[in-house]
């Protein structure tokens, strides 16, 4: 089937575009799929590593988790899908759903060329917005944390508290039963000596 220069050059431009996205829609996965990791493992810039390790007493070293994988393995399941709808709904739209090469070809130029050139440092400002946000979260969440933790503690006092007066009291019941027992037995015996 033919086509016109016009449709052909709206196909590769489209292409192209649809390449640039999901080339940014890879790198939104690649940060999406970090909030998975500890936070020693989640950044690669080391500035945002030694901001974290300072703000952080102790930083453990722990190992990747299996959620990270399978995150990573959904993102990956889902990029796949995203391209291959958006390269139907590109041929759909710009040549009536007949297959042309050029599609997936440009959108795979444009993809490698995100890739290799903007990948960098797209992830890059990601991490420095990611790092951001958490930092903003931590320091709301701070005081939350520290109201919660002095409720708990006092609850947690409150209820040892208790605990201990009931076993005091229970100690008391038991001691008085216990000296009665022994004032009775006394009795009983005193009793028996007299007959």
């Amino acid at each position: 089937m033919q086509i016109s220069q016009t449709d052909f050059f709206h196909l590769c431009y489209a292409s192209a575009l649809a390449g640039l996205a999901l080339g940014f829609l890879y790198d939104l996965l690649y940060i999406t799929q970090l909030w998975a990791l500890p936070s020693n493992h989640r950044y690669t810039i080391p500035k945002i590593q030694r901001l974290l390790s300072s703000r952080k007493a102790k930083h453990k070293q722990s190992s990747i988790p299996h959620a990270f994988r399978l995150m990573r393995f959904i993102g990956d399941v889902f990029f796949c899908l995203a391209s291959a709808l958006v390269t139907i709904l590109l041929l759909y739209c710009f040549n009536n759903g007949n297959f042309r090469a050029i599609t997936p070809i440009c959108m795979a130029i444009c993809f490698l060329g995100w890739h290799i050139y903007l990948s960098k440092r797209v992830r890059c400002l990601l991490e420095w917005l990611a790092f951001f946000i958490e930092t903003v979260v931590h320091i709301i969440l701070k005081p939350i944390k520290y109201v919660f933790y002095r409720i708990a503690k006092s609850y947690k006092n409150h209820i040892a508290k208790q605990q201990f007066q009931l076993l005091c009291k229970q100690r008391q019941k038991h001691t008085k039963q216990t000296l009665q027992n022994i004032n009775k037995t006394i009795e009983k015996l005193t009793f028996n000596r007299i007959k």
